[in-house]
Parts: C-alpha cells; structure tokens; sequence
C-alpha cells in the first residue's frame, strides 16, 4: 500500500511527494523504567495541567569525563546497574527524511565507533541517506525538562539560527494502543462514525498497510480484527508528541509526526476544550519512560509547512496543532514566520 493509496481512503485530494517511513530499528540498550513518583508530572498517560519547574536549565558542558563508552552506573530507583545512555536527536527534512542527527551523552566519554550508539539497521539508513553525525558537546540527562532539551539543540545546531517556538518533537514509547477507550471517544459510543478517511489516517499513523476492501464505516470489531493482524495491539510503537499531551485520552488519529498528516476533507483532530493538547514543556525526559531507540525527531516549522502546502494540507491548520506558540503569535504561514523570526530569536536570547 503506497502513500497515494491511503489518500485515496482519506480524500479525493492526491498529492505528489512519496512518503519516508522510519524504518524499524532493533532496541540498542533498554533502560529500565523509573517507578518513583514524581510530583510535578507523570508519565505519558498523564493529563494533568504542567506545574513543575524547569530543573535542568544547565545547557553548559560538563567537565566530568569517562574513559569509556560502556561505564556502569548505579539506578537507585531500580537498584540495578545500567549503561550510560546516549540520546539521539534526529532532524527531518521537508520530506520527512532523516538527514542529521545529534548524538547527546550523559557524560562526556569517548566513542570508539558508530556501532556504540546505532543499531545495524540504523548505520545502513545513514549511510544511505548520507546522513550527518554531530556528537554534541554538551549532555543530556534523564531529568532534563524538554524545554531544556529545546535549548540544547538550538546551542547544537547554531544559538541566533533557530528560536525555541520553531521546534516540535515527537518520539515513541511500547505501549498499548488503549483502542477500546480511543474508539469509544472519537465515535461517541457509537453515535458518530468511524469512517474510511479515519482509517486511513489511523493505518498512515502506524505503517500499517490495508488490503482489504474499504468500507465506508468501520466498528470496533473491524479496528481490533485490521490492526492485530499488523501489530500487537497491547504493546506496539506509538509516536507521541514530547512536552505536548492531550487532556482527556491519546487520539490515535492525531500524528505526532506531522510528516504522517494526509490530505484530507476534514479534520481528524481539533485542538479543542474536550481534548485540548496542553503543554508540558516541564516535563523531564524521564517522564517519558524508555523511548524507542532513545530517539527524539525534531521537526522545524518551515520543513513541516513546506510539506504541508506541497501536499494540499491547510497550513494554518498545520501551525495550530504543531506550533500553538506561534499561533498564538498571529503566525499562519511560513511567510509570517520569516518575517518575525529574527524577532523571535532576539527574544529567546534574553533567556
């Protein structure tokens, strides 16, 4: 099933760009997960409004050094030792296509080779694609808030190029899709229904291809019976969006890749007070429990509403879902942000 093909099932719209799918990379090292409570905010699932305080401002390198790639540390929440971690920042481009990466560390040790913080899967994309490897001078740690790990990647990437409102991410966790709940809200117990656009949609979202006959509604039994058969429902890759959350339930049909979004004759999801996607920029990455592949996609505004006018999707729409700060900023277009971009930065710079 190809990019065209779950157009088709969202609208009659057709778009001319051939969709990059993430491939999938075996785990390189598993973390266990934190269980110790934490007061300001929980983990995904989480809806409470973002209370904490940003406690990992620090943005300058640590002068603590290791001698080796695979030094051992004591977790005293799981009473285990675990590696060192590496955490790697990937940059999409207007196509959705990784083309550089940024490999943070927790402390500031030697790598000896490639193969230390990518799978084999991993290595063959990048030098496929050609991809760049910026191993940053600066680390990265578990109770880092994401506005935080914002800073650090405008520090990375060149402090006065980007400003901090420009950036989404995204990432994924192992979870269960909870489909019995998200199919209940999104038709209303039945009273709205779940139609070929929002299966397509759905599919987009989770690389799943259909070869089925569409239907022009779908129940709860045809969802189950579709995406078992592809994934394990009850623990599966879900993409989600990093220091955003929705206040009510996890809307499957919203793609924390904005680069997932098809054209479509309607909006599947609507920033609005039954679900509103709230902030929580204060969240530390720890929050986020083990993520796949300790990956974090990061997405600029440009690249994303380039994507969006080539593919017929409505940017201003683009801007109010990926980009609330901005919205809120009265910017609907790319065209708007050139304009108050170096604005923006100056801003950013007085923090």
């Amino acid at each position: 099933m190809i990019y065209e093909d779950y157009i088709v099932m969202a609208s009659n719209s057709q778009a001319n760009t051939t969709k990059h799918r993430e491939p999938k990379s075996e785990k390189i090292e598993k973390e266990p997960q934190n269980t110790s409570s934490d007061t300001s905010s929980g983990t995904d699932s989480d809806t409470s409004s973002d209370t904490g305080s940003d406690t990992g401002s620090d943005t300058s390198s640590d002068t603590d050094s290791g001698t080796n790639s695979t030094q051992l540390q004591y977790d005293p929440s799981t009473h285990m030792t675990v590696k060192e971690k590496f955490y790697k920042v990937v940059q999409l481009d207007a196509d959705g296509i990784s083309r550089r990466i940024i490999v943070f560390r927790e402390k500031n040790e030697s790598i000896e080779s490639l193969a230390e913080v990518f799978s084999e899967t991993e290595i063959a994309e990048i030098e496929l694609n050609k991809v760049e490897i910026i191993f940053s001078k600066y680390q990265l740690h578990r109770d880092d808030t994401i506005q935080t790990l914002k800073t650090k990647i405008v520090l990375e990437l060149g402090k006065g190029s980007f400003c901090y409102n420009e950036i989404y991410l995204y990432s994924k966790i192992k979870s269960s899709l909870l489909l019995d709940h998200f199919y209940k809200e999104i038709t209303r117990s039945d009273e709205v229904p779940f139609t070929k656009a929002m299966l397509g949609q759905l599919l987009f979202n989770f690389n799943i291809e259909y070869n089925g006959e569409p239907q022009s509604t779908y129940s709860y039994a045809d969802l189950v019976q579709l995406l078992k058969t592809s994934i394990d429902i009850e623990n599966c890759d879900i993409p989600i969006p990093i220091g955003m959350k929705f206040s009510t339930f996890r809307n499957l049909l919203f793609s924390a890749n904005p680069f997932d979004v098809l054209p479509a004759d309607e909006f599947f999801v609507e920033n609005t007070s039954q679900n509103i996607l709230l902030s929580f920029m204060n969240n530390t990455i720890l929050n986020y429990g083990v993520l796949v592949d300790d990956c974090f996609y990061v997405c600029f505004i440009e690249e994303v509403l380039h994507y969006a006018a080539t593919n017929s999707i409505d940017v201003d729409y683009m801007v109010q879902l990926y980009y609330p700060e901005l919205k809120e900023e009265n910017i609907h277009s790319a065209e708007d942000f050139k304009q108050k971009r170096e604005m923006f930065i100056s801003r950013d710079r007085k923090y």
